[in-house]
């Protein structure tokens, strides 16, 4: 497993991040930022299941996401991938997101596709995207990133990244059943440290922490998903 990756591939203003679980710099001039989304794996399977669709797998990834904020916000946050997966439907739960698959392969080239990411797992701690691709094939928009698009979608890649377009962070109610009463609310991703460190907090009291996850900002749990 790999730590953080710096994602050098994004033009949007370049993000600098140390990849550490509880990291977060909050900038709060804006209370409600959108989020981007940014991923690295030493490879990944791509299985086709017909119609455009594919199942990644991915191996040797990131333990966790990289989060940022478009400008002027230009705030950081990494996200755990249990935690992703818990917050996935409700970040997106009117609109899949769109993502760029860049692979770069072993002689110097980058390869790129565009999809829709319909859902994500984790499974044996590696993360697993179902994805829509957005052209019959990949090279008919020519949409690429410093090289060629893939003609075809390959079965299998080597060292690939990730990036999925932006999405409002949902609201987190957390619970450790060793503490009754003991309720925390977070706003996700960018108190992700605050999260973590209150889950350690209560594991080593005997519990476990309990979420809801919503994308109600008045109170209520409009748009909520529950995780344990």
């Amino acid at each position: 497993m790999r730590s953080g990756w710096v994602a050098g591939l994004v033009a949007f203003g370049v993000v600098a991040a140390v990849g550490l679980g509880a990291l977060v710099v909050w900038q709060p001039w804006r209370a409600e930022p959108a989020w981007l989304f940014t991923y690295a794996a030493d490879s990944a399977t791509f299985t086709d299941r017909g119609d455009g669709a594919y199942r990644v797998s991915f191996a040797g990834g990131d333990e966790q996401f990289l989060a940022f904020t478009d400008r002027p916000d230009r705030d950081v946050a990494s996200v755990e991938l249990d935690v992703m997966q818990a917050m996935w439907p409700s970040m997106f739960d009117s609109s899949v997101p769109n993502a760029v698959f860049i692979e770069q392969s072993p002689g110097g080239g980058r390869d790129s596709v565009v999809v829709e990411v319909r859902d994500v797992s984790v499974v044996d701690s590696q993360l697993v995207m179902d994805v829509q691709v957005l052209a019959e094939t990949p090279a008919d928009r020519g949409l690429s990133i410093g090289g060629n698009a893939w003609e075809d979608i390959p079965e299998q890649v080597g060292a690939i990244r990730l990036l999925i377009d932006d999405a409002m962070g949902p609201i987190v109610t957390a619970s450790c059943t060793a503490e009754p009463g003991s309720d925390e609310t977070f706003i996700m991703p960018q108190d992700s440290g605050e999260l973590y460190a209150y889950a350690q907090a209560c594991e080593a009291a005997g519990g476990t922490v309990q979420k809801i996850f919503s994308t109600n900002r008045d109170g209520g749990n409009g748009g909520a998903g529950q995780a344990d």
